[in-house]
């Protein structure tokens, strides 16, 4: 079955998963041709705020980075925000070197965005019984 990113999103609310958290289609996938893709099928932003990470596992973003990137920084990037902040100004204090305080910080980010989406285990949902709730 193929379910649209409005669908997702009302399998999200019914599932009552929170945004950022990701979901697992089990018996179904996205369709992504309303979808704008970064590279083939992966890391596609669909309407209603859904981010395809692939055909089958997706979360909602509390703010759209198309509409609003700085918005998108706050609200659904906190930890990197907060981790680019911290290892720019420390090693900044440490070395007293603009650029390499940026690759610090931007290294320090990477690794954070990694742990993320590895601790971020998708929860399943199955639409045929969605339908029913």
């Amino acid at each position: 079955m193929v379910v649209t990113s409005y669908h997702a999103r009302t399998l999200l609310d019914i599932y009552g998963i929170p945004p950022g958290q990701n979901a697992f289609l089990e018996d179904s996938v996205l369709d992504l041709s309303e979808c704008s893709c970064l590279f083939k099928e992966r890391e596609c932003r669909c309407p209603a705020n859904i981010h395809a990470l692939d055909k089958r596992t997706f979360h909602r973003d509390r703010v759209d980075p198309r509409e609003d990137p700085i918005g998108h920084l706050i609200h659904d990037c906190k930890e990197e925000v907060v981790a680019f902040a911290g290892g720019f100004s420390i090693s900044y204090i440490v070395k007293k070197r603009f650029w390499f305080s940026v690759i610090v910080g931007l290294l320090i980010v990477l690794g954070v965005y990694i742990l993320k989406r590895l601790m971020n285990k998708p929860i399943p949902v199955r639409v045929k019984e969605s339908r029913r709730a």
